[in-house]
């Protein structure tokens, strides 16, 4: 699709908590297309552009960073740079992801300074030469994946790693990533319809024990489980509270997500008697917080995805100049099936 005019997700006012977006509230704009490019801008024609829970939050206003309204929608996705302008550090041709929170990818193309952007494989490889929908997941799931399991607790090969909302792209990411590592994995997972595509999906991407929320503890020593070294939580309540009981001695357990919009509950003698530690993950504050680790992170990152060791389970909704957006929203929010959803947007 060539590019004649811009067209934009555009929100003005905040959506009601847990409802789907009507095109009344998140509507399609257009506006031209730049025709002059300066100092270290860039034109970027997106590529493709995922619908994450951290968009759907934005767009309730309940996200941990906001952008004044109106907005585009959209935090995450990978583009070419059409037209750079003379002060650029990116070069002309490069595929670029976002670098900012809330550039607002969801739009055929956008106008943004070289720091707000971060060319991938070094501005050497063409959209021809990787999967795009792929790499346009990269940031927000793969990178927190990657950085949990590096960054929390001095994790050796062998340790266990238990994680609640498996079923998630971030679950996903964390067996595929553990296996690469040589670390094991306790995947736990929400029962339901899809809970044998999940359990097939994450036994695939390497997970070594995968038990249904409402487990014991007996009942995982039972399967040879041993102590757990690192705990990623993003539900809450009692599932948080389960997976703390697993816990080995000075042990870590970190929240990185809300889903089921409860308090994080330890049990009090794992705290005063056993010393684990309890606290946050950010991926936005990490990346804000360290600047210049980014590129590296970014650089290993792509280069799993490239390799095949981190792949993304994704479901492809063509953007068709905005006349997709309802149909590809709608999917995110009550999906007909599992996965990630993408948005395609030159189709």
């Amino acid at each position: 699709m060539s590019l004649t005019d811009v067209r934009s997700a555009v929100y003005g006012q905040y959506v009601p908590r847990g409802t789907v977006p009507t095109s009344d509230i998140l509507r399609i704009e257009t506006s031209p297309l730049p025709t002059e490019v300066t100092g270290t801008d860039v034109l970027v024609k997106m590529l493709a552009a995922p619908i994450n829970p951290s968009d759907m939050n934005q767009l309730e206003g309940t996200y941990g960073t906001q952008p004044p309204l109106p907005a585009v929608a959209g935090n995450e996705g990978i583009g070419i740079a059409v037209t750079v302008g003379p002060e650029s550090t990116i070069k002309q041709d490069s595929l670029v992801i976002a670098n900012n929170q809330g550039l607002g990818t969801w739009r055929t193309a956008l106008l943004a300074p070289s720091s707000a952007l971060y060319p991938l494989f070094g501005g050497a490889v063409s959209p021809a030469d990787v999967d795009i929908p792929q790499l346009s997941t990269m940031v927000v799931n793969p990178c927190t994946a990657y950085l949990m399991l590096k960054e929390l607790a001095p994790l050796k090969k062998g340790d266990v790693v238990a994680f609640n909302a498996a079923s998630s792209q971030v679950g996903l990411h964390l067996a595929q990533l553990a296996r690469h590592w040589g670390f094991r994995t306790l995947a736990i997972v929400r029962d339901g319809p899809n809970y044998d595509y999940h359990l097939t999906k994450l036994t695939e991407a390497g997970a070594t024990w995968v038990v249904k929320e409402g487990y014991t503890s007996a009942s995982v020593r039972a399967l040879g489980v041993p102590p757990v070294a690192l705990a990623l939580n993003a539900v809450g309540g009692p599932s948080s509270e389960a997976m703390a009981k697993l816990l080995a001695p000075g042990a870590t357990m970190a929240t990185y997500g809300g889903l089921g919009k409860a308090p994080v509950m330890v049990p009090t003698p794992k705290l005063l008697f056993h010393g684990v530690i309890v606290r946050g993950f950010w991926l936005t504050k990490w990346l804000l917080d360290h600047p210049a680790r980014v590129p590296d992170v970014y650089e290993d990152v792509s280069g799993l995805i490239r390799s095949g060791v981190i792949r993304a389970d994704i479901k492809e909704v063509p953007f068709r100049g905005g006349d997709g957006l309802m149909e590809a929203v709608k999917e995110a929010y009550t999906p007909t099936r599992p996965g990630k959803t993408v948005m395609m947007m030159q189709q």
